[in-house]
């Protein structure tokens, strides 16, 4: 049952498409299933996707709210990209997939706690789609995760943070900072975990 919300949706993808790599039996229905779901979710003139309903805002705490705004992610959006690419969908010529894309590249990775941007759970599912839709989209937006992620890491010698990124963003302190350090660090392996689907560059 797909009908949770987008983020389940898009963990089941990525366990089938896992599962298809390896030469696994996947039944085909299941990816009709999640895109269905995903599709219920996006608002279709702008291709925004929401968590629990048509093209909503992004779920935070209401102790996180104020601080980090939902509308300055568009993680659920990012969610739902990659759930379509893994479901076979080509990000060359899917009209969702290139108003995801539109939508995303003008929220890019921005380490700034005044703004309230950051959002690591975003830049993950942001940094696995962007990949995956390449051209000038993920050139843009590689180019603004750089800064976001490899200037941030705490590099302090002779200290126990060194290595990690701090707790910060809507999730880190749900998730600590063990958290917050592997969310980046897949960011960044980002170029080496999944090939691109349809050999976009």
């Amino acid at each position: 049952d797909w009908s949770s919300d987008v983020c389940s949706s898009d963990l089941m993808t990525m366990v089938l498409k896992s599962a298809k790599m390896s030469n696994l039996d996947v039944d085909s229905t299941a990816f009709k299933g999640a895109v269905a779901w995903i599709d219920k979710m996006t608002e279709q003139e702008f291709g925004r996707v929401g968590y629990q309903q048509r093209g909503g805002q992004p779920a935070r705490t209401s102790e996180m709210m104020e601080r980090f705004p939902a509308d300055r992610s568009e993680s659920l959006t990012a969610v739902a990209a990659l759930t379509r690419v893994f479901a076979g969908q080509d990000p060359r010529k899917e009209p969702m997939l290139v108003k995801a894309a539109d939508l995303m590249v003008k929220k890019p990775p921005v380490w700034d706690l005044d703004s309230g941007q950051i959002d690591m759970y975003y830049w993950y599912y942001g940094t696995l789609s962007m990949f995956q839709v390449g051209g000038d989209n993920w050139k843009r937006w590689n180019e603004a995760m750089k800064p976001a992620l490899v200037e941030t890491q705490r590099i302090e010698a002779g200290r126990d943070e060194r290595g990690s990124w701090d707790a910060v963003g809507p999730w880190g302190p749900e998730g600590g900072r063990v958290y917050s350090t592997a969310v980046m660090a897949m960011c960044l392996e980002v170029y080496y975990r999944y090939g691109r689907v349809f050999g976009t560059r």
